[in-house]
């Protein structure tokens, strides 16, 4: 039989694709996706691909650098070996790998001198971001880099923020740096360049990963507060897009009151990749089927089952994240944690489940075709 709107809308969330549209386009989208992979020589199990997953930001941008194996007739379990895992503030870390004294900026609004140079300005952020990709992140010689798409507006305002401005600026130069040093890399004889810069760049839908991963828990209004006495203290969670000062917003308001809704979209996602990595082996420990409703298809569940194991630096993030969900009477367990990421765990949540995500697309693109 003729397989409905909702089954069809299913499957290409399942695989990672757009969900919007008529049957017939819906079915054409299915049809073409179903034979794109995301991660190259996916039915070579022997292959190693490296994904650098990024989430954007200026001041708090965070990456995942994973080395991932798909599952296969010798081996059932798909794994995700975590490198690195880390939030940076951009114009810091440029400057230390620079192996240069940070520039004094001139301060917004304080009348400083103009002769100052703007840290946001074009000519001082391609620079920034050059750097930032040639001594930092392509270091780890991926194979796929996820860059999370920007959005212009947030919560349906008229008004483009200086801060969304700023760092859709930054992806848009990321995004040409990386397509100029991958087409350089094409026609040039050296091989350790051509080895280097031979990757594949994709921008990734947030939202597209969240309703992934949390389905109908996505769709909250907003959930009530706990007190500190019922549980963990108050998770801290990034705004929206970047304050100018780079501060998450932690919270506010008094216990039983209630969160916004992006607020508690992150909350939610958190508290999935808690339940993930607070466990021995860490993974999403998912069932491979859903139990359909009767008037339903069987169709293979949305999270594949993925295996996760840290490197020395990584495993100081995961302990970070488990700290700052854990009771307060618990936390003394921590020891090696990043104490300076323990109020912004929104946003190495986010660069995770991107590169989490693409790796269930794949597995359930390969389990459905």
């Amino acid at each position: 039989r003729s397989p409905t709107v909702k089954n069809i809308q299913k499957l290409l969330l399942r695989i990672g694709s757009a969900t919007s549209g008529k049957k017939d386009v819906l079915l054409s989208r299915l049809q073409k996706d179903m034979r794109i992979s995301k991660i190259p020589d996916s039915d070579n199990w022997t292959k190693r691909t490296r994904i650098l997953s990024i989430d954007m930001g200026i001041k708090n941008l965070a990456f995942c650098v994973a080395d991932v194996r798909l599952s296969s007739e010798e081996s059932s379990a798909t794994t995700m070996e975590i490198r690195a895992w880390r939030r940076l503030d951009v114009v810091e870390e440029v400057s230390k790998r620079s192996g240069i004294k940070k520039r004094e900026f001139a301060k917004e609004g304080t009348g400083e001198d103009e002769e100052r140079p703007d840290p946001y300005a074009p000519s001082s952020l391609s620079d920034t971001a050059y750097t930032l990709l040639k001594r930092s992140l392509l270091t780890y010689a991926p194979d796929i880099i996820l860059i999370e798409r920007q959005r212009w507006r947030s919560s349906g305002g008229s008004a483009i923020q200086q801060w969304t401005v700023r760092v859709n600026t930054l992806e848009g130069m990321l995004w040409a740096i990386l397509t100029a040093l991958r087409t350089e890399c094409r026609i040039t004889t050296r091989r350790e360049d051509f080895k280097k810069y031979n990757y594949r760049i994709f921008g990734v839908d947030p939202k597209r990963v969240g309703g992934f991963w949390l389905g109908d828990r996505g769709k909250v209004e907003g959930v009530k507060r706990r007190s500190k006495k019922e549980g963990a203290e108050e998770v801290g969670l990034g705004p929206e897009s970047e304050t100018e000062d780079g501060v998450g917003l932690e919270g506010g308001g008094k216990a039983g009151g209630k969160l916004s809704r992006g607020k508690a979209e992150k909350k939610a996602k958190i508290w999935l990749l808690r339940s993930w990595l607070d466990r021995e082996p860490p993974s999403t420990a998912l069932s491979k089927h859903t139990k359909p409703s009767p008037d339903e298809e069987e169709v293979p569940a949305a999270q594949a089952y993925i295996s996760f194991s840290f490197f020395h630096h990584a495993e100081a993030t995961r302990q970070t994240l488990l700290y700052a969900t854990d009771a307060a009477s618990e936390r003394s367990k921590r020891t090696n944690i990043r104490k300076g990421d323990v109020k912004k765990v929104d946003d190495i949540t986010d660069c995770f489940l991107q590169a989490a995500a693409w790796v269930a697309w794949e597995e359930n693109r390969r389990a459905i075709y």
